[in-house]
């Protein structure tokens, strides 16, 4: 969803990005509470990044995107997945 790549990413690093439904370039009409929330917009996020299998993946979360960073760092990080290298927090909201 971003429109350029974030500059604190490194070039040989692999990109994905996502907005948060009904944010920015992600204005969904299905909003339902379950879809929203930070737990159901983690696993959407982990399941994207299994299917990508990136080798050098780096979970880039601002702001709100914080919070799920966290959760979908977390949860890749239990599937035994080998490509995950780093989570980089940007404008860190507290929760």
């Amino acid at each position: 969803c971003a429109k350029a790549r974030p500059p604190a990413v490194p070039s040989e690093y692999e990109v994905a990005t996502f907005d948060y439904l009904g944010i920015g370039e992600n204005k969904s009409l299905n909003t339902s509470k379950e879809l929203m929330s930070i737990e159901s917009n983690a696993e959407a996020a982990a399941a994207v990044a299994l299917q990508l299998k990136a080798e050098n993946l780096v979970i880039y979360g601002t702001s709100f995107g914080t919070t799920v960073g966290t959760v979908t760092a977390a949860k890749l990080s239990t599937s035994n997945r080998n490509g995950l290298k780093g989570v980089i927090l940007e404008g860190v909201i507290a929760g």
